[in-house]
């Protein structure tokens, strides 16, 4: 599909959006939730001096999105040109089943724990995005689930959500 098909030829403009606007948006909308962060994560415990504690990752996590945030908002105001772009098409429908299964899988953290919702989620994005071994994706699934299971149950010594359903 060319540039031209993709932007230029659509005879409804009532779902072109401009990505400048986009852009705009999501940067502050980056930034709100970076703050977010900074300030939730005073309240995390230290451990002690020269050890990073619970806060540190997603500190610095926060503070790398406000950076990108803001240098895409550099770039947004620099450049002239205001390009539009469709949110709805066949490219799109699998992004925004996509954003709808993360926000299941989320609400699914809360009643079933990490443990039983990650293996499900990840079977179905796996299915969803063209692998249709059912049996190795259940493996895989089921390994990668062990794997954070491992790193931060056992090894860093993070709880993990068990959900209300579990307790």
């Amino acid at each position: 599909m060319t540039y031209n098909e993709c932007f230029c030829n659509r005879e409804d403009y009532s779902e072109v959006k401009y990505l400048k606007k986009g852009n705009i948006f999501i940067s502050i909308l980056c930034i709100l939730i970076s703050m977010y962060v900074l300030t939730a994560t005073r309240k995390f415990p230290n451990i002690g001096k020269g050890v990073p504690g619970p806060s540190f990752f997603p500190n610095v996590l926060a503070g790398l999105l406000v950076f990108l945030s803001i240098l895409l908002l550099i770039i947004t105001f620099m450049k002239k040109e205001n390009r539009a772009v469709s949110l709805y098409n066949k490219n799109t429908a699998k992004v925004y089943i996509t954003m709808l299964l993360i926000i299941c899988y989320l609400a699914g953290i809360k009643i079933f724990g990490l443990l039983l919702s990650t293996p499900f989620m990840l079977f179905i994005l796996i299915n969803f995005y063209g692998m249709k071994s059912y049996v190795k994706n259940i493996l895989i699934s089921i390994f990668i689930t062990s794997v954070v299971y491992s790193v931060f149950q056992i090894f860093l010594k993070v709880p993990l959500p068990t959900g209300t359903l579990l307790g």
